[in-house]
C-alpha cells in the first residue's frame, strides 16, 4: 500500500499548518477586552522564549499559560492561540478536538483533520475515509465552481489526485504523475510536486 504520508512529512504539514496559525498574529485591539489582551500579551511574551532559543522553557510556560489561553472571550483569537498551542506542545487530541468544531464554520479544515488522524494513529480505514471526504469536496467544488481560473483549476486537479492515492486509491498515484507531465504551468507544476513530495507518495502507509 502506498502511503499519503511518512512521519517526517507529517511533521512537515503540522509545523507548516502551525506557521500559518503564528503568521496571523496582527490583532484587532477593538474587539478584544482588556482581560484578553493581557492573556494574548503573555501568550507573545511566551511564544519569545521560543525565538530565543529556549525550547524547553518555552514548552513549560506555554502549558501553565493553557487555562488563561481558554478564557479569551474572543473565538477567533482564543482558537487561534490554542490551536498554536496544542500543536507546539503536541496535543494532537486536543488539536483534533479543536479543528473537530472549527470544520462546522470552515471545512477546508477537513484536509488538516486527516494529518491529525494520522499523528494520532487512528485506524488506516478511518483516516482514508477523511481523505475521501476531502477529494469528494474538491472534485465537487470543480464539477461546481465556473469561477475558477485555468491555474486554481489545474492545480485542484492534481490535488484532487493526491487526495485520492492519501484514500487508498493506488491507481491515481499513476495519474498524478502523468498528469504532472503534461501540466504546462510551471507554477502549478513546482506547486504539485512539492505538496506530492509532502505527502511522501512513495513511503510505506504506517497505519
Amino acid at each position: 500500500m502506498l502511503s499519503a504520508c511518512s512521519k517526517a512529512s507529517d511533521n512537515k504539514e503540522i509545523q507548516s499548518q502551525n506557521n500559518e496559525v503564528i503568521e496571523n498574529q496582527s490583532l484587532e485591539n477593538k474587539q478584544l477586552s482588556e482581560n484578553d489582551l493581557k492573556i494574548i500579551d503573555k501568550y507573545n511574551q511566551v511564544f519569545t522564549l521560543m525565538s530565543e532559543g529556549e525550547y524547553d522553557q518555552f514548552k513549560q510556560e506555554l502549558e501553565r499559560l493553557l487555562p488563561e489561553i481558554v478564557q479569551i472571550k474572543n473565538k477567533k483569537e482564543r482558537e487561534k492561540n490554542l490551536m498554536t498551542s496544542y500543536l507546539q506542545l503536541e496535543m494532537f487530541e486536543e488539536a483534533y478536538e479543536l479543528n473537530q468544531q472549527r470544520i462546522i464554520e470552515n471545512p477546508s479544515l477537513e484536509s488538516f483533520q486527516c494529518l491529525l488522524m494520522k499523528q494520532l494513529k487512528r485506524s488506516k480505514r478511518d483516516i482514508e475515509k477523511c481523505n475521501q471526504n476531502v477529494a469528494n469536496h474538491i472534485l465537487m467544488e470543480l464539477s461546481n465552481s465556473s469561477d475558477l481560473n485555468e491555474e486554481e483549476r489545474a492545480t485542484m486537479k492534481g490535488i484532487y489526485y493526491l487526495y485520492m492515492v492519501e484514500a487508498g486509491h493506488e491507481n491515481y498515484l499513476v495519474k498524478f504523475k502523468a498528469y504532472i507531465k503534461i501540466i504546462s504551468n510551471e507554477s502549478v507544476q513546482t506547486q504539485l510536486e512539492n505538496m506530492s513530495e509532502m505527502m511522501s507518495l512513495d513511503q510505506p502507509f504506517t497505519p
